[in-house]
This record gives C-alpha cells, sequence and structure tokens, in this order.
C-alpha cells in the first residue's frame, strides 16, 4: 500500500519529531502498528537528511560503537569512509577550487575598516 504525498510528508514529520527519542526498532514498531509496511518505513528513516560521518577513530568502528549508530542513527560505514588522506577525499579538493576562482582576476582580500 502506498502513500499520498500528504501522508509521507505527515510520516516524515512525525519521524523526525520521534527520532530523538526512538531508536530504530522503536520507530518500526510504531509505524508497523500503524499499518505501514517495513520498506517504506526504512525508506522514510533512511531519507530524512543527515548522516554522521565519522573520522576512522577505532572507537567509532567498535562493535559497541556500531551497534548503537545501526539502531540510531544514519552513518557512513568504514568500507565507505577513506582514510584522511586529502588525495582520497575528493569533497577536500572543493576548498582549493573555490579558493582559486576566488582570486581569480586579480580580486585581493582586504580588512574592513571603522571610520
Amino acid at each position: 500500500m502506498g502513500l499520498s504525498v500528504s501522508e509521507r510528508e505527515a510520516f516524515r514529520k512525525a519521524v523526525k519529531n520521534m527520532i530523538s527519542q526512538m531508536t530504530k526498532s522503536d520507530l518500526v514498531a510504531y509505524f508497523t502498528k500503524q499499518g505501514i509496511s517495513r520498506s517504506t518505513i526504512y525508506n522514510a528513516i533512511n531519507h530524512l537528511g543527515y548522516i554522521f560521518w565519522p573520522d576512522l577513530t577505532s572507537a567509532y568502528y567498535s562493535i559497541l560503537s556500531t551497534a548503537w549508530m545501526n539502531e540510531n542513527v544514519n552513518y557512513v560505514t568504514k568500507d565507505f569512509n577513506p582514510p584522511n588522506v586529502l588525495e582520497a577525499r575528493p569533497a577536500e579538493n572543493f576548498w582549493g577550487c573555490l579558493s582559486e576562482k576566488e582570486y581569480e582576476g586579480g580580486w585581493q582580500a582586504s580588512t574592513a575598516t571603522a571610520d
């Protein structure tokens, strides 16, 4: 059974309000009782628009930490989290490219002075 656009939006708002207080298992149990399919629930939970991106500190990927994160937050798993090496993290190139664009054509930063 699919949800209408308004039902989907109401579902997303309810999940966002409840997510801070409930684990994923709690959310699934609650919305399953409301007659919403598990696939719809997991799809909504996984598209809430947030993600925890831990660094590669081993404590973040311990058995206890990953078990807790699996129940409570969306996060980047270790196999999709490249080492903290600039060359391996393409997002780091963004700031260099932005800086080049900003200063091209001879633009220079200046300090505002109080009159």
